[in-house]
């Protein structure tokens, strides 16, 4: 910009170097024009004492005076590739201010620049809201380092909140310049040219003097200013939160942060869940008579931990004396219409299911075994598996097999805590995996949605308990329902292909391995949904049940349905007396419900019934049959596709006319431990000794189809 003063009105202000034509005088309004920087030509007075010409500019108009000040800054402008051997950070080396906008950032070289420039203050914006890949690099000395550096105001991080910024902007100032970085380079190891082969361009503008003055600084920092307007800081709450943290529990508060990003296991947090645990264990005791209206408790806990309790149970009626004594009333703790499922416990120690119905805490748990009604319990659960035939099954066998063995993982889910327990007591905490999660996959009308309904009554023994909405499902919604401490399924119906994406895999990794606590009853989760589980970490910690039949809505399948929902089967009383008495007694193992196959056999025994052939008593499904495995052996019989083998791996090759979408289910279903490589219509199994045992399950799975000799020959 350049300084101009109006000969007319004397007024001075900025310019464009560029010049201006006929704009209004900032002082008197008067149209004028401006001339470009330096091209002002006066003419001379002449030699015989007549009196100079007025100046004129260059577009023949008349000239004002001009008072032309001198920048006091210079510009330098360049261009270069960043790869290995050419870092981007070696353009911050000794800066003052470092402001900075990128996609995605990696900690370490966050923690790298502000090590090697010991004067710097760094301030970062990340555009990548779930900034998964900068969380997946944390660890607890890292989350600590940072911490420190945010103390000291030498490192502010903030997150895009409702957009995703892909720009690369970066801001750094020195003593007396600045260096104005924009391209396609990330704060990463990558982007940054320290390792791999990724290549970057930037374009360097590096402004020295008065650089504060330049209208390019002024426009990058205003940039700047707005992508920080639309962001949230990155540790939000969770610094204020660490700092009430003793040393020795830092490192667990991290982790749990790190995994879900939640702040939990503060001493606050922890008396909450005992003060819970404690009125859970009065009203929801054996020993509780039917006419107690109240129950009332003195817990060792802070008085803010009591209040908090309070309020998280409001609509309870709960009251607090003056002496921090609580006061439960027992009618509206156990209205199962208070919650989004009922209140229920599994007591090792009383062996008694204990569940909250109406106001009443009813036992689920018989006293004494009865033949007779073991027998028609069993009947009718029979009665519902063969309900499948309304659907008209390709293997009606595999149908009801596969329904069974969800039915039977649900019945044993209030368990799911006892079998945590004995987990970590025979591993230790260096075992962190829980019981994996159910999930029930298939395509629309299948019966995914009446199959929880229908367990959700075995387990209340009342009436149907209508699954959680899957547009619902969120990790802060999962956690908050985990505070109640019940251990009725959590069952979530029709989750979406976006929650999959964005909160399943959050939920799923800490729901048992990080959060789970023995003090703490914790509920068994049951998802459903349309699509397999996503490719990858999630598959070791699900157990997916694929549902194939599909009904037609005819009267008579709707009809038989309300009668199986109407019904009031006993079957679970049985089924928890025979639960409990089996399970000190079995050696662990890694089938989660391989103690509900043991006490339903005992039931067949007890009733004196037969056992159908498709009741999957002996072995999980997982071991029975694979999906995948059946759909991917009946394409080879059927030519959809081939497979040959070499001597250090199996390649499946695909027909050609086979679009993305046709092949994506029989790729995501082959397990990691195969070690699979895909190249276009291709697969190649690195792990055959793996890969053939696993496709020879599949063929009682196939029907009369003739399996061809080459193809036998393959798998033996």
């Amino acid at each position: 910009m350049q300084e101009w003063t109006h000969e007319r009105c004397g007024k001075t202000f900025s310019v464009p170097f560029d010049g201006a034509k006929n704009i209004p005088c900032e002082g008197c309004g008067v149209n004028v024009t401006i001339p470009r920087y330096g091209t002002v030509k006066i003419t001379q007075g002449r030699k015989n004492g007549s009196k100079r010409r007025t100046p004129r500019n260059d577009w023949g108009g008349l000239q004002p005076q001009l008072v032309q000040k001198q920048p006091k800054f210079t510009s330098v402008f360049s261009s270069e590739i960043v790869k290995v051997g050419k870092t981007l950070t070696k353009h911050l080396t000794n800066g003052k201010l470092l402001r900075a906008v990128v996609y995605v950032s990696s900690p370490s070289q966050i923690l790298k620049i502000l090590d090697e420039n010991p004067d710097m203050e760094f301030e970062l914006v990340m555009g990548h809201q779930r900034v998964h890949d900068f969380k997946a690099e944390l660890t607890p000395e890292v989350v600590e380092k940072l911490i420190d550096y945010r103390k000291i105001n030498r490192l502010r991080l903030f997150v895009s909140d409702k957009v995703h910024y892909h720009s690369k902007l970066y801001i750094c100032e020195y003593e007396n310049s600045v260096k104005l970085i924009n391209g396609s380079a990330n704060l990463t190891k990558t982007g940054n040219g320290i390792k791999g082969t990724q290549w970057n361009h930037i374009w360097i503008m590096e402004v020295s003097g008065d650089y504060a003055e330049s209208e390019d600084y002024q426009t990058e920092l205003e940039h700047y200013e707005t992508y920080k307007s639309r962001t949230t800081e990155f540790f939000g709450d969770f610094v204020d939160a660490f700092e009430q943290v003793p040393e020795e529990k830092r490192i667990k508060v991290i982790e749990n942060w790190i995994a879900s990003g939640d702040v939990y296991g503060l001493p606050e947090d922890a008396q909450v869940q005992k003060v819970t645990r404690l009125v859970i264990d009065e009203v929801m005791s054996p020993d509780l008579e039917a006419s107690q209206t109240v129950v009332t408790i003195l817990p060792e806990a802070s008085k803010n931990a009591v209040n908090k309790f309070q309020n998280n149970y409001s609509k309870f009626g709960i009251t607090i004396e003056s002496e921090g004594q609580i006061t439960v009333p027992v009618s509206s703790y156990l209205n199962h219409k208070n919650r989004e499922f009922p209140m229920m416990v599994a007591n090792a120690d009383t062996k008694s299911v204990q569940l909250g119905w109406s106001g009443q805490n009813i036992s689920r748990t018989a006293h004494e075994y009865d033949a007779t009604i073991i027998n028609k319990s069993l009947e009718q659960f029979e009665q519902f598996i063969n309900s499948v035939d309304f659907a008209e099954p390709e293997f009606p066998k595999l149908a009801k097999t596969s329904v069974t063995e969800a039915v039977l993982y649900i019945l044993s889910s209030p368990f799911h805590h006892m079998y945590m327990k004995q987990r970590r007591e025979i591993f230790g905490i260096t075992e962190e995996r829980g019981p994996r999660i159910l999930h029930l996959y298939g395509g629309t009308s299948n019966g995914k949605s009446k199959l929880l309904t229908y367990c959700s009554l075995l387990l209340t023994g009342k009436e149907v308990i209508q699954p959680l909405d899957g547009d619902m499902f969120s990790d802060s919604r999962v956690t908050g329902l985990r505070t109640w401490q019940s251990v009725f399924p959590m069952m979530w119906d029709d989750l979406t292909n976006d929650k999959w994406t964005q909160q399943a895999e959050k939920v799923i990794k800490t729901h048992w391995d990080k959060r789970w606590v023995e003090s703490e009853y914790c509920p068994q989760l049951i998802l459903t949904s349309n699509r397999q589980c996503p490719r990858g970490p999630l598959q070791t910690r699900v157990k997916e049940i694929h549902l194939s039949t599909t009904y037609q809505r005819t009267t008579e399948s709707r009809v038989a349905l309300a009668k199986h929902l109407r019904s009031q089967n006993r079957l679970f009383e049985y089924f928890s007396k025979a639960y409990f008495e089996l399970f000190e007694k079995l050696d662990y193992d890694d089938d989660e419900a391989f103690v509900a196959r043991a006490a339903i056999k005992r039931l067949y025994q007890i009733g004196n019934r037969k056992i159908p052939d498709w009741m999957p008593l002996e072995k999980p499904l997982e071991d029975l049959y694979k999906p995948t495995a059946v759909s991917l052996l009946k394409a080879i019989i059927d030519g959809s596709c081939t497979m040959k083998s070499t001597t250090d791996e199996i390649i499946i090759e695909f027909d050609e006319n086979f679009q993305w979408f046709e092949l994506k289910p029989y790729l995501d279903g082959i397990p990691n431990e195969f070690e699979m490589d895909r190249k276009g219509l291709k697969a190649f199994i690195r792990r055959p000794d793996r890969f053939k045992p696993w496709l020879r399950n599949a063929i009682p799975w196939i029907g009369k189809r003739k399996i061809p000799r080459k193809v036998r020959r393959i798998i033996r």
